[in-house]
């Protein structure tokens, strides 16, 4: 891989700082809000924003100079499943500079002067085996796309973060139907990550100001799977908080909807299923004695759909 760098308009900056998110919202990519941009206090257009407040896109640009920068993000109706998907494409401004669209989890800064404004990375704890996604992608004379999944996790004695593991995937093949990637991640540690940085991009040396005007990206669903088939859902369907953390004999879950007939699983770091328990309402209690201290993951289902799923931390008595 060239280098891990977020083929925006600036440079790569730094990564969220904050701890113990599991899931993500909105990875099925299907809300969205409409985004007013204001230049020297008149309105000037809009553009789309993907909702959940774990994506960020170039489209943030146009806040700073709409002269310059035009959304290269668009919320679309051409999905893989659903009703929304996003289209990232490469484009060119009016003075010629080239502008290639991004997709990714962090967040845009607009008070930061450039390169200051983009913060990449969002607060994540899982080891996953892959990472999946649906796209589409369509080439402009040989472009390449450029899409990564990168778990890391913060060095104090180096003041940086160390990369825990990769799954990375660029190509010029154009795809005129939605394809599924299905990326290994390679692991570099056995550390815990704190952060996970999502990218997509449809010309992979954006950065560098290189690409093809043109060059088209569809993305839909994003899920990243344990082993045994275990599955972490990006876009859960019921909210579910945990105590203590880190537990340590007993855990209790704490769903925000009453549930009927649902069921909560825990599996071990290997994707290994170690304990179940159906049940009907909102509080769920495991007892963990006999788990060994480290890393679990959690599965709620109802009889027919997965709703959420995350990880807890199991220390000794």
């Amino acid at each position: 891989m060239r280098k891990y760098l977020l083929p925006l308009i600036f440079t790569f900056l730094a990564f969220c700082q904050a701890f113990g998110q599991t899931t993500l919202p909105n990875m099925n990519l299907e809300d969205w809000v409409s985004v007013p941009w204001v230049y020297h206090d008149t309105l000037t257009g809009s553009y789309d924003s993907v909702a959940g407040g774990v994506w960020v896109t170039a489209n943030r640009a146009v806040l700073l100079n709409p002269t310059y920068f035009m959304p290269t993000t668009f919320k679309t109706s051409d999905a893989y499943s659903g009703s929304w998907a996003a289209k990232i494409v490469t484009d060119m401004t009016e003075n010629g500079l080239l502008v290639t669209g991004t997709l990714a989890t962090g967040r845009f800064d607009i008070y930061a002067p450039p390169p200051d404004n983009l913060k990449m990375g969002v607060p994540f704890t899982g080891r996953p085996i892959h990472f999946k996604t649906w796209i589409k992608y369509f080439p402009v004379e040989h472009d390449s796309c450029d899409i990564w999944c990168m778990l890391l996790k913060w060095n104090p004695q180096k003041m940086a973060r160390d990369t825990i593991s990769v799954a990375w995937y660029t190509d010029t093949i154009t795809y005129t139907q939605y394809y599924h990637l299905d990326i290994p991640f390679k692991y570099y540690s056995d550390a815990v990550p704190d952060t996970v940085s999502i990218v997509y991009a449809p010309s992979a040396s954006g950065d560098l100001f290189l690409g093809q005007p043109g060059s088209t990206l569809y993305v839909d669903e994003i899920t990243l799977e344990y082993s045994s088939g275990f599955n972490q859902i990006l876009m859960p369907e019921v909210g579910v908080k945990y105590y203590p953390s880190p537990a340590t004999d007993l855990i209790r879950f704490d769903i925000r909807e009453e549930m009927k007939d649902a069921v909560i699983q825990i599996f071990n770091g290997q994707g290994q299923l170690l304990a179940s328990k159906r049940f009907s309402g909102q509080d769920v209690l495991f007892n963990l004695a006999g788990f060994t201290p480290g890393t679990y993951y959690y599965l709620l289902s109802n009889k027919t759909t997965q709703l959420n799923s995350g990880t807890f931390l199991k220390t000794g008595n």
